[in-house]
């Protein structure tokens, strides 16, 4: 499932993943209580030009800074799709589709990817 996981290729993260032997992937409604970190963008992309070989080439990169003592067990995945009625790209002057878990509830939920391991950040405080 992982290697083509809706014409993804996910397979660097498998050894990461626990829940890497599921069939399919974890979707649920997560509470926003349940999220220790803000949203963080991952990637944009702007369907009226994108191809198909940019898709393939695309990365990102995330940092999370924990300010409090929690436990982390996966990451939790959601998306805005925003659509305007001209080719103004504008996101102020769009409809926005979320699935986010700060959203009023619909029947879109989100996906959720556990760690191999809990991980305890500790809070350090420097004087």
């Amino acid at each position: 499932m992982w290697n083509n996981y809706f014409d993804l290729n996910m397979s660097p993260i498998v050894p990461y993943i626990k829940n890497s032997s599921l069939k399919e992937c974890v979707i649920e409604t997560i509470e926003p209580s349940q999220l220790i970190q803000d949203a963080q963008l991952i990637q944009s992309i702007n369907l009226r030009t994108v191809r198909m070989d940019d898709l393939c080439t695309m990365r990102s990169f995330c940092e999370f800074n924990i300010d409090n003592t929690c436990v982390i067990s996966g990451f939790c995945f959601w998306f805005d799709c925003y659509f305007s009625s001209n080719n103004n790209s504008s996101i102020l002057r769009s409809t926005r589709l979320t699935t986010s878990p700060n959203s009023s509830k619909t029947h879109w939920k989100q996906t959720l990817v556990f760690l191999p391991a809990d991980i305890y950040p500790l809070k350090v405080l420097f004087n």
